[in-house]
């Protein structure tokens, strides 16, 4: 059995970096650019997914007010990059 995860970015290419490298692994995931339609998605499948794996800082809404509204199994992650 595959399990289900959801990937919620505001950044495209963080959101396609994340499907790609856990579709390789098998993982089912469905990707979201959009936080407030990605709620709206997931509260109404809530069965559907094992893991909702999101962006700490998203805009219009973050992370933390995203994970508030769910009850699913959650994780936080942030793109911030150092280069030096």
């Amino acid at each position: 059995m595959s399990h289900s995860i959801a990937i919620v970015d505001d950044e495209p290419d963080s959101v396609q970096l994340f499907k790609d490298i856990l579709s390789t692994n098998g993982y089912n995931v469905a990707g979201f650019t959009n936080p407030l339609l990605a709620l709206e998605h997931i509260q109404e499948n809530q069965e559907e997914y094992d893991l909702i794996l999101s962006d700490y800082k998203m805009t219009p809404i973050d992370g933390c007010d995203f994970q508030k509204n769910n009850r699913s199994k959650y994780l936080y992650h942030d793109n911030y990059y150092n280069s030096s």
